[in-house]
């Protein structure tokens, strides 16, 4: 059932920050609550590990946020820029089983969202469970299917982690509103 939603002074309990290399177990921890991945493999990840082949493979440009609450990771997400086709890749994406259903995880998708705004990107790529679809439609995230002609999917499989039984999502990112253009002059 989770924690209670936070009201008030409690909110102010919480920040979002990069992950210091001295919590990658506190976050593999998250990670091996919903993914059945390796640690060598996370730890790679969250070490930012450089390797040249497979591309997949290669985290130097990985990034993980953490969410914390009292010092405490609730939260973490693995993002990894793709200039070429100007894209972020969320990598993982989880919340402590114990702070499930709190809104912790509509909080950490808005700070991707922004991320991903802050480096001009168009749009935000992940993989997605059958059980976490759900969520992600309602962060406002569609299913991606791509053809043979399609060169950012031919990218994608190649330059993307692809775990099994999931399914490609993404969102858009939307465009500057013109009257928040027109006020900031």
């Amino acid at each position: 059932s989770g924690t209670p939603k936070m009201q008030g002074p409690e909110c102010c309990a919480l920040e979002v920050c990069n992950m210091h290399p001295d919590d990658w177990e506190q976050v593999a921890t998250i990670y091996f609550q919903h993914f059945q991945v390796e640690k060598d493999l996370v730890k790679d990840m969250l070490m930012q590990k450089y390797k040249a082949y497979p591309l997949a493979m290669n985290w130097q440009s990985a990034r993980t946020l953490v969410l914390k609450l009292h010092d405490k990771i609730v939260g973490a997400t693995t993002l990894r820029l793709h200039e070429k086709f100007s894209f972020v890749e969320v990598v993982l994406f989880a919340t402590h089983k114990d702070h499930e259903r709190c809104g912790f995880g509509s909080l950490l998708s808005s700070v991707v969202l922004h991320k991903a705004y802050e480096v001009h990107c168009d749009r935000i790529l992940l993989r997605a469970s059958k059980t976490a679809t759900p969520f992600w439609s309602s962060q406002g995230f569609k299913g991606y299917t791509y053809g043979s002609s399609d060169l950012l999917g031919a990218y994608n499989d190649h330059h993307c982690l692809i775990l099994p039984e999931t399914c490609q999502m993404q969102r858009n990112i939307p465009v500057k509103h013109a009257w928040l253009a027109f006020s900031l002059c």
